[in-house]
């Protein structure tokens, strides 16, 4: 996966310049067209620690992954792994709710999975939380002992199998947590730089307020 760095006409075309998302792999490519089909939310937030950008062999074959994801597709896909979700909003909860394998039955739940959840949250969880995620699903599983949650808390450092956590204010450090893998779900950068960067007028974007 490469990320789009800069756009810049040429003759005939357009020079694009593309970075690896894991590395320092650089890449230029031409093309007579370029197709801006990049969303509203534009690249996902980086932690910006120590030891973000490392690779760790996974599964039978050894194949070598990123230690730190963006988003979470499949947790089947996480069978019996030390997790750490980073966020303290939606998607960090029903990430770290179904890396738990939480299942409810009317009044009854059911884990189907075995992994270790750490869920960190930098303050306390949003005001926007859904009411099933928070008073029903998140806290189920933390009365379960199945999701452990560490509120006020940031990540410090990421080693080759714990992370570091800190207080999020004092930045001292509070824990070590084994790991495997890190979830880090805490938003998203809007592109409006790089558009602009681009020559890409954004409607409400730059104007004066009006006196």
């Amino acid at each position: 996966m490469e990320r789009c760095t800069a756009i810049e006409p040429v003759s005939g075309g357009f020079q694009i310049k593309t970075q690896a998302e894991t590395g320092q792999t650089r890449n230029v490519y031409t093309a007579r067209r370029v197709i801006l089909a990049i969303g509203n939310l534009g690249s996902p937030m980086k932690l910006g620690v120590t030891g973000e950008n490392m690779q760790i062999p996974f599964g039978p074959d050894g194949k070598v992954v990123s230690s730190v994801k963006y988003g979470l597709s499949d947790p089947g896909d996480y069978a019996n792994c030390k997790c750490l979700v980073v966020g303290g909003g939606n998607s960090a909860v029903e990430a770290a709710v179904d890396l738990a394998g939480f299942h409810r039955h009317g009044d009854e739940f059911v884990f189907t999975r075995q992994n270790e959840v750490t869920l960190a949250v930098r303050s306390d969880f949003k005001g926007d939380l859904k009411l099933g995620n928070k008073m029903m699903n998140i806290l189920d599983c933390m009365d379960a002992g199945r999701i452990r949650v560490h509120f006020h808390t940031s990540v410090k450092e990421i080693g080759e199998r714990e992370v570091v956590l800190a207080d999020a204010k004092s930045g001292k450090e509070k824990a070590r947590v084994a790991n495997d893998f890190i979830f880090a779900l805490i938003g998203s950068e809007r592109p409006t730089k790089f558009l602009q960067s681009l020559g890409v007028q954004i409607e409400g974007e730059g104007r004066r307020p009006k006196a």
